[in-house]
């Protein structure tokens, strides 16, 4: 925790402002929220949070930020969306608590194990060949396909656009599965929205005046490219992923933009 601390403390606290006065965008509604999140961090867990009632003899060294962990995020629920996994550090905190609960009960034990298994067997083999016909906004593995395809696209509008021409999406997670996708040296940056970690190591200076393959998805709000552009804005083909039935799964708009001025 020391090393995050410190980077934070170098940073203006980027981090603490984050997570405590910018991420938390979209309310679900104080039951809803809640519920959502707890439901995700049992199913997630499935026996870990039986540590949540350990004894005081059973709780152990973790125990108490585990707990903190989880009601911070409880709480946060109750006012915007929290993502399950958000609490996963929590449970891993409560985990030997679970474990010393579950040692007087085997069967109860092997059989939350073995649904765990299960539960790691079933999201591999979604993810790799869709074995559950779920619509997309309930199937997280899908944010997972097609990148490479859609990556190596992006990499050719930009070739043709030109060699010194940047990637840049509007959002966090695009410009993220893009970069992932393309390998570390390619010119894949975040302009716009809310701050994250592209800010944090990106040099802004040095995309003045360059021009730009920029793209969004067309799930997610994007009415017009982000930034000034003195050259202004052409849109070109979308790109198109496909599953193999021929299914569009996702869409990403794309414009050619020349000559960076400004984010805004």
């Amino acid at each position: 925790w020391s090393p995050v601390l410190a980077f934070n403390l170098n940073h203006g606290l980027v981090m603490f402002r984050f997570h405590l006065l910018q991420r938390h965008v979209q309310p679900l509604g104080a039951v809803g929220g809640l519920l959502a999140f707890l439901g995700g961090v049992c199913a997630l867990g499935l026996g870990l949070p039986l540590g949540l009632r350990a004894g005081r003899g059973q709780r152990g060294r973790g125990w108490a930020l585990g707990v903190v962990w989880i009601t911070l995020f409880s709480l946060s629920a109750l006012r915007t969306r929290a993502l399950p996994h958000w609490g996963a550090p929590g449970l891993a905190l409560l985990a030997p608590a679970a474990a010393l609960r579950l040692r007087g009960r085997p069967g109860l034990a092997s059989t939350l194990v073995l649904s765990g298994l299960g539960l790691c067997v079933l999201v591999w083999l979604q993810a790799g060949f869709g074995l559950l016909p779920l619509p997309p906004a309930l199937d997280p593995t899908r944010e997972l396909q097609g990148w490479r395809a859609m990556g190596a696209a992006l990499e050719h509008e930009r070739a043709a656009l030109g060699p010194s021409a940047l990637i840049l999406s509007p959002r966090y997670q695009l410009s993220s599965q893009v970069a992932w996708a393309l390998g570390a040296d390619a010119p894949v940056d975040r302009i716009g929205g809310r701050p994250d970690q592209f800010d944090l190591w990106a040099e802004p200076t040095a995309r003045q005046g360059r021009d730009a393959v920029v793209f969004c998805a067309e799930h997610l709000p994007c009415a017009r490219p982000p930034g000034a552009w003195a050259g202004g804005c052409v849109e070109r083909p979308a790109i198109l992923h496909r599953d193999e039935a021929g299914q569009t799964m996702r869409a990403l708009r794309v414009w050619w933009c020349r000559g960076l001025v400004g984010p805004d």
